[in-house]
């Protein structure tokens, strides 16, 4: 193609992080086409996601310079006008359009499409030659104390199910029948049984009914995990309600069994390691008061590093949405904090804080009614949870080694006048154009230099805002401190 790249990903950025900011949980989904249009390639593009969508009243003006999608902000939603202008024009200006759909509560589906010149037809290369993208995270754990038991009449099963369970160093034990499986765990603690359900004379489930009404409290209790190949709708259910925990399907889905060894192994006997190098130990499971790291885990992927991460966001940017719901509280702006409890609401059932979730839920609902003296009834119970989390947060970044600040050493000599200008211009220009990791390492070179405590203060506040991709606000303050420097 013949074009604009810089602009080109730009528009595409902005969109992706416009979707990946309201969208906690779930899913954002890229999709691109084109075909042939007077001469010129007609790019189309949807940009779908399963986040908290836009009310029907604000679609009108979501492209307008001055208006917001929404009054809140998930983590930092807000100022997503000016950006959603700016890429308005940008598409515009390649002779194409921008529409938008959205189900206020279940997500948002982004369109457009540009045109642009073919520099050639000849393929740029053969997909196939590339590869598949592993984009697997680098830890992963063992579990060499734990104890598990793998039942299956087929020997081929056993060896592999075996086989599987000693990638984690887990030495797990094996049962062709299930006469054997209730010989061995008379004998043996176990910690975890995989039970095939298809055996003969008795079968998965006949002999997880015999474990489940066994007299000794402790082998009653053992988790069991149906092995089936007959996954349909509904097995889960069907499962459940037979005394299973859980089930996974043959051939096993290795993201799958990691998410149930995770959940039902005992905490303490886990260690994370580097997925390359199990020789390098990451830390003991998460343990958080009041929060189901199992299952908030499971919304990232069971990845360690991104859950962790996600928690990283929320104590950054949780004490600065408290300040904000108390101030909407105070000045009886219950709409919008109706808005800020939904996203609040969002943000705990994504990492498994049930107990916050629910607590938000209820908030919104009272919100929403009009209900403002049960709102402020319950508002400090929330906060005073939701700031308990931010310290056991803290806690959890703290002893995993993360720093839990972001601070530029002062290394040279202050500016003069005329070049302290001359890069804040240059930093507003590139919020201007969208280009964040130009407008970062602009505000980064000045905020290494000696400056005034309050201007320095100012700078910090931008900063973080432009990493939040925040432009409109981060560029409020950048004029703020030129405008200062011509009183």
């Amino acid at each position: 193609m013949k074009g604009d790249e810089t602009q080109v990903r730009q528009i595409f950025l902005n969109i992706l992080n416009n979707s990946v900011k309201y969208t906690s949980t779930g899913y954002v989904a890229l999709t691109v086409d084109w075909e042939i249009e007077q001469g010129r390639a007609d790019i189309s593009v949807s940009v779908e996601d399963s986040g908290f969508g836009i009310p029907e009243e604000n679609l009108e003006n979501l492209f307008d310079s001055f208006q917001r999608a929404d009054l809140i902000r998930n983590r930092t939603i807000e100022g997503t006008g000016l950006g959603l202008a700016i890429t308005k024009k940008l598409i515009e200006g390649m002779d194409g359009d921008i529409k938008v759909q959205s189900i206020y509560g279940e997500g948002t589906v982004f369109y457009f499409h540009i045109l642009q010149e073919i520099g050639s037809y000849e393929p740029v290369g053969n997909i196939d030659d590339y590869g598949v993208i592993d984009d697997d995270e680098s830890d992963s754990f063992i579990a060499p104390e734990a104890k598990v038991l793998a039942v299956d009449d087929n020997s081929t099963n056993r060896k592999v199910i075996k086989g599987i369970l000693g990638m984690y160093q887990i030495e797990a034990d094996t049962a062709a029948s299930g006469e054997e499986c209730l010989k061995l765990i008379q004998s043996k603690k176990y910690n975890l049984i995989f039970m095939d359900q298809m055996m003969p004379i008795m079968d998965g489930i006949e002999t997880t009914a015999k474990i489940s009404n066994l007299p000794d409290k402790e082998l009653k209790n053992i988790p069991i995990i149906a092995l089936t190949a007959n996954a349909v709708k509904g097995s889960k259910e069907m499962f459940l309600s037979k005394g299973f925990q859980d089930y996974i399907s043959k051939p096993m889905d290795m993201s799958v069994l990691e998410r149930i060894l995770i959940r039902y192994i005992p905490k303490e006997y886990i260690t994370y390691v580097d997925r390359n190098n199990p020789n390098v130990t990451l830390g003991e499971a998460i343990t958080i008061p009041d929060v189901d790291v199992d299952r908030g885990m499971s919304n990232y992927g069971n990845s360690r590093n991104q859950y962790v991460q996600m928690l990283k966001f929320i104590f950054d940017d949780g004490p600065t949405q408290m300040m904000r719901m108390k101030r909407q509280i105070e000045d009886a702006r219950i709409g919008d904090y109706a808005f800020e409890v939904h996203a609040l609401k969002g943000l705990m059932d994504g990492i498994g804080a049930d107990k916050l979730r629910d607590m938000a839920k209820a908030q919104e609902t009272a919100a929403n009614a009009g209900d403002e003296a049960t709102v402020i009834e319950n508002a400090d119970a929330l906060f005073r949870d939701y700031e308990m989390l931010i310290a056991n947060i803290k806690y959890v970044l703290t002893e995993k080694g993360i720093p839990l600040s972001d601070v530029i050493e002062i290394t040279k000599k202050s500016l003069s006048e005329e070049d302290f200008r001359s890069k804040l211009t240059a930093i507003s220009l590139s919020l201007d154009m969208l280009e964040q990791n130009k407008a970062e390492t602009r505000i980064k070179e000045v905020l290494e230099t000696e400056m005034d405590i309050a201007v320095r203060s100012e700078l910090e506040v931008a900063r973080r805002e432009i990493k939040e991709f925040e432009y409109e606000n981060a560029k409020k303050h950048i004029i703020k401190i030129l405008g200062e420097y011509d009183d």
